[in-house]
């Protein structure tokens, strides 16, 4: 990691750790205000969350010279990139680990359809959009792979952001929200392993390091299931797992993506596979997610989307040769998604307004697509990727994600009624299609016995069915004294 190499010794006004700290204070608190404003027009977060990191970024604040001499220092790019880093393999394993597979094994027809019409559509408008790219940005060397990195653009999907934006709005339970989830993780991880193969395959021991990679990951992820059930069995009287042994399992997923990005490799793939791996049921489960989700949604998915924002360059714009790169690359993303989507949903017999909805879902950047441009700017041997191309990628990925993250607000806020879940009379459900219940409870008590008689209620194995939990909370008159704490409240040893 030459990045961490050149943390120890710089000649900044300010200590760039500190100035790293302050940035992303200052990121968390506009964040939030402009999510105070913009939650009542319907807005999800990752938009107020971009928009804060434009208001401090060079595209405003940073324009005055005291604020730029602190929040543009020439250490910045590696504590960024070693604090991003860090934080892509944190969500990236909570999302593996709060994969829904039952849903993916059940509709995998379905996702694969919607997820090979975009990449395929996308894909030809990308190699199409190169040959102009490359024309106005006189690309002389390296015109292939940079043909590749333009069709990865237009045909991305960032997973975070879509899982953020889909829980956001409250559409995660819907089906046309959780086949949105699913195809934006099969999309980005197949631009992914399509880079990781045209890297393996460009030189002679890329490919001897891509089977150390495969390896490592296959290790890493059976050592974490070993200490998963040896946890559960160490702590069988405790309701949560200690910090030491959960820091353990993520510490080796941390080293095990140092080790892919050292190799000159992207660890994406790996840290979600190893959170797909990874047992679902116990304790330990329980705790890590306890855990993750609250710091991935609050603060380190925040600060993501953050930076993202912050690295938008306004002053790119001037160009009209760079105008007219970044148009057309956002048009024929759009374009693409929409045809794609709208041919895959016609295949699938889905609705046109769900087929509409699907499209700009999926329409959202912002992770894979980024990891791709930094690995070209990072290695010493890419001459040819230089500081301009590199910010005109990110001016299209927040572009991106400004337009399709409204368009799907105000179109599910328009048509909430048409969107809810309609099938709620047993008479009128095919005994093939998902079954949905809901438990009310009160206490934890109450939760077994329930799912007993969920369970007797359930036919065969091809009729799948859903449980989702209500915890009933008796509201008390007096804050002051709270006998009776909630479950999540309880610390049973």
């Amino acid at each position: 990691m030459d990045q961490a190499k050149r943390l120890l010794c710089t000649r900044d006004l300010w200590n760039p750790f500190n100035t790293t700290f302050v940035q992303t204070c200052g990121m968390l608190l506009v964040s939030q205000i402009f999510h105070v404003i913009l939650k009542p027009l319907g807005q999800p977060g990752p938009v107020a969350q971009i928009l804060a990191g434009l208001v401090l970024g060079p595209s405003l604040l940073c324009k005055i010279e005291r604020v730029r001499q602190i929040f543009i220092q020439p250490a910045f790019e590696a504590y960024s990139f070693l604090l991003l880093f860090v934080f892509r393999i944190l969500f990236m394993f909570s999302i593996g680990l709060e994969a829904d597979l039952p849903y993916m094994s059940r509709n995998m027809k379905r996702i694969g359809v919607v997820a090979a019409w975009n990449l395929g559509v996308c894909g030809a408008f990308g190699a199409a959009a190169s040959f102009f790219v490359i024309y106005l940005l006189k690309v002389a060397s390296h015109r292939f792979a940079f043909a590749i990195i333009i069709m990865i653009i237009v045909a991305s999907t960032a997973s975070p952001v879509v899982v953020r934006l889909v829980a956001e709005l409250r559409f995660d339970t819907a089906d046309t929200g959780r086949l949105a989830i699913s195809a934006a993780l099969f999309i980005e991880l197949f631009c992914i392993a399509w880079y990781s193969t045209y890297l393996a395959f460009s030189a002679g021991n890329m490919f001897g390091f891509a089977l150390v990679c495969i390896v490592g990951t296959g290790i890493v992820a059976y050592a974490n299931r070993f200490m998963a059930m040896w946890c559960n069995k160490r702590n069988r009287n405790m309701k949560f797992v200690p910090g030491t042994e959960m820091s353990a399992i993520l510490l080796l997923v941390i080293l095990l993506s140092f080790m892919i990005e050292k190799l000159g490799f992207n660890s994406m793939i790996s840290c979600f596979l190893v959170g797909v791996a990874f047992p679902r049921e116990g304790k330990t489960t329980r705790t890590l997610l306890h855990r993750l989700t609250y710091a991935v949604n609050n603060f380190i998915l925040p600060i993501y989307f953050g930076f993202n924002g912050f690295r938008f360059d306004v002053n790119y714009l001037i160009s009209v040769r760079n105008c007219i790169v970044v148009a057309l690359v956002i048009v024929l993303g759009i374009g693409g998604k929409i045809i794609g989507t709208l041919c895959a949903c016609h295949h699938l017999n889905i609705p046109r307004n769900d087929a509409v909805v699907l499209a700009f879902i999926l329409n959202l950047k912002g992770h894979g697509e980024l990891l791709v441009i930094e690995a070209f700017s990072r290695s010493d041997g890419q001459t040819w990727w230089d500081d301009n191309t590199h910010k005109l990628v990110i001016i299209i990925v927040v572009i991106n994600t400004l337009i399709a993250g409204p368009v799907v607000s105000f179109i599910l806020r328009r048509d909430a009624k048409y969107f809810a879940h309609k099938l709620t009379f047993l008479e009128f459900l095919d005994p093939e299609k998902e079954l949905r219940f809901q438990l009310c409870v009160y206490e934890s008590r109450h939760i077994t016995s329930k799912l007993g008689l969920i369970a007797s209620m359930t036919g065969s194995n091809r009729s799948p069915t859903v449980t989702y939990l209500l915890h009933l909370v008796e509201l008390q008159k007096r804050h002051r004294r709270k006998k009776k704490l909630m479950y999540h409240q309880l610390q049973v040893r």
